[in-house]
C-alpha cells in the first residue's frame, strides 16, 4: 500500500507540471494505473491476511 501512496504523490506532482502534451497524458495515465494496481494488490494482501469467519 505504501507503493500506491508513492504513485499517488507522483500524480500530484504530475498535476502541478502538466503541459497538455500527448506524452504527458501517457505518463499520467501510466502513473494512475500503477497506483491503482498497487492499491488493489495491497488490499488483496490485507484481505488474505485477515482472520477468517467461522460458520
Amino acid at each position: 500500500m505504501s507503493l500506491a501512496f508513492v504513485f499517488i504523490l507522483g500524480m500530484g506532482y504530475l498535476g502541478a507540471k502538466f503541459d497538455d502534451s500527448s506524452s504527458m497524458h501517457r505518463v499520467a495515465q501510466l502513473t494512475n494505473t500503477l497506483s491503482m494496481a498497487c492499491f488493489l494488490w495491497g488490499t488483496l494482501m490485507l484481505h488474505a491476511a485477515s482472520p477468517k469467519e467461522v460458520k
